[in-house]
């Protein structure tokens, strides 16, 4: 039941990928809560379908890793409960995202993080593909840790035969903070919460 759910928001944020960005001019106007290192945005797009899909965001960047984002995001048409996701833009990661294993550290909690990844030209979206509590546990420590820690493997090395290939490193670090997160999360929470979606049309 949950994996058909997850392949269902994983074509969503597909979608938002691919689509054609429509943000109305309610949602243009609004402003949106920022909070220390964390700060709120929405988004709104049309796929290829003709059906709109919305996605409330709360994100902050990398403080070691150029590109890298951890976004609490919410989509209206699945009651706006929270997905976890990490965008990178690192060659090391993303030409190799089909042997990476994620864990990710909260304070000193760790965290198996199974994904769904998704592409946007030269950046790769590592979403959490768990049960929904997982999400909420997720959420609810990222609420009160500071620090967030994403630690990436190699999880099937070989020797690709070149000396290029074979000194790039197989694991690594990047690291986020977490101060701010807890009100800019709750507030694009309780935007998307407010958000009526547009019904499907089957």
């Amino acid at each position: 039941m949950y994996s058909c759910k997850c392949a269902v928001i994983s074509a969503c944020l597909m979608a938002i990928s691919l689509g054609k960005a429509s943000a109305d001019d309610a949602q243009t106007e609004r402003v949106f809560p920022t909070y220390l290192d964390w700060g709120g945005d929405f988004s709104q797009v049309e796929s290829r379908d003709g059906s709109v899909i919305n996605e409330y965001i709360a994100q902050t960047e990398s403080v070691n890793l150029d590109g890298a984002r951890l976004i609490v995001s919410m989509m209206p048409r699945f009651s706006c409960e929270p997905m976890i996701s990490t965008i990178v833009s690192d060659p090391d990661i993303i030409e190799r995202v089909s042997v990476i294993d994620l864990k990710m550290t909260l304070d000193d909690e760790i965290f198996d993080f199974p994904s769904i990844v998704d592409w946007e030209k030269a950046l790769r979206r590592f979403s959490l593909n768990s049960e929904q509590e997982r999400h909420e546990r997720l959420r609810q420590a990222i609420d009160i840790a500071s620090w967030a820690t994403f630690e990436w493997s190699v999880n099937n090395v070989v020797d690709s035969g070149t000396s290029e290939q074979n000194e790039r490193p197989d694991r690594g670090t990047f690291d986020f903070s977490l101060l701010g997160s807890r009100r800019t999360v709750q507030e694009m929470q309780d935007m998307c919460l407010s958000h009526t979606p547009i019904p499907y049309e089957n």
